[in-house]
């Protein structure tokens, strides 16, 4: 059994969001039935300087074609929420 191990956020209608190169990856299908196991990891805030550096570095290793349908779903790559 081939496993993934990523960090993940709970959306805000409880469901937990899985990304595209984890089901590519997995090979997982609608309906596929995966084993989760969750635990809590612990969030550190970033200073306004930690958070501004981590911003100009978003998109320095980007490829093409990885966001598919970047307009249609702006909001969820952007802030992880659902439209």
């Amino acid at each position: 059994m081939e496993q993934v191990e990523y960090i993940g956020k709970i959306m805000d209608d409880g469901h937990i969001y899985l990304p595209e190169t984890v089901r590519r990856q997995l090979k997982l299908e609608p309906d596929s039935s995966v084993h989760v196991i969750l635990s809590v990891k612990e969030t550190k805030s970033l200073s306004a300087e930690q958070g501004w550096s981590v911003f100009k570095e978003m998109g320095k290793e980007d490829q093409a074609g990885c966001l598919q349908d970047a307009s249609e779903n702006h909001d969820r790559y952007l802030y992880e929420k659902q439209p």
